[in-house]
């Protein structure tokens, strides 16, 4: 703790405000700072876990927290922004995390341990996005009901949901030929939104969803969490049982991805 009052006065010496918080992503906690040079802005959040550890003096310590302020100040935004209606209808989606204890504007999401939540999100920002969980109080300022919120969020999630299948995303890594030599034996497929951050919700638009169930002549979808980014859909069952995919998700997030990107370790069915 002293340490940290004490980089907060550095700070404060170059005219920076700085304020220290612990963050809930996804139920994994992290420390940071948020540092801002103008009243009235919203500054991101600067993740110091990993970036300053005990051993840095405070000189170094400071150096390194002003080096990656240098590569975030563009992202910065006006606290008004934030809260203005028009901006907020227009940014605002949903997310899925584990379910938590977040004062947040949420809901369930019928996939069971996993909770749906408003966000704003724009990604148009120079050299980088910005992100933020909704709360009552964000809503209450913008002049936003919950209920108009929410379908205003629905909406523009399902603008922006893609749905590829794997050998079109090999593709992107290996070239076009790779889509020839497989597209015929599909059997997996991604679905996500446009930015790809965010984006596993896009499994909880129905209509898009029973377009795609319809599609390959099924009523019966397995839904595949591999990360809070975009679940994993097999449209054709017949070859897999609930443990076998389960195991499959389970193996995945132990090797392939970090904790607080995880979501839970089984797999889901829809049926349409």
């Amino acid at each position: 703790m002293r340490k940290k009052n004490e980089i907060v006065k550095e700070l404060e010496k170059l005219g920076l405000q700085a304020e220290w918080k612990t963050v809930n992503k996804n139920g994994v906690l992290y420390t940071g700072i948020a540092i801002v040079s103008q009243v009235g802005q919203v500054a991101p959040l600067i993740y110091t876990d990993g970036l300053i550890n005990d051993e840095d003096g405070l000189d170094m310590a400071v150096n390194k927290i002003l080096a990656q302020y240098q590569k975030v100040r563009s992202t910065r935004i006006d606290a008004d922004k934030i809260t203005n209606r028009d901006y907020v209808l227009e940014h605002i989606t949903i997310a899925v995390q584990k379910d938590g204890v977040e004062m947040i504007v949420k809901r369930e999401s019928g996939l069971e341990g996993i909770e749906a939540y408003l966000i704003v999100m724009d990604s148009c920002l120079e050299d980088g996005n910005i992100s933020m969980k909704v709360t009552e109080d964000l809503l209450l300022k913008a002049g936003i009901s919950a209920p108009e919120a929410w379908t205003r969020a629905e909406q523009n999630l399902h603008k922006s949901v893609r749905i590829q299948g794997m050998a079109e995303i090999m593709a992107d890594l290996m070239g076009k030929d790779y889509i020839e030599m497989c597209e015929a034996d599909e059997k997996m497929y991604m679905i996500s939104t446009e930015s790809k951050i965010n984006g596993a919700s896009a499994v909880l638009d129905r209509e898009i969803m029973e377009e795609f169930a319809k599609k390959h002549h099924t009523k019966r979808v397995a839904v595949l969490p591999s990360s809070i980014h975009e679940m994993m859909l097999v449209p054709d069952t017949t070859d897999f049982d609930e443990e076998e995919l389960s195991l499959m998700v389970r193996d995945i997030n132990a090797t392939e991805v970090v904790p607080e990107d995880r979501l839970t370790d089984r797999a889901y069915f829809m049926n349409f």
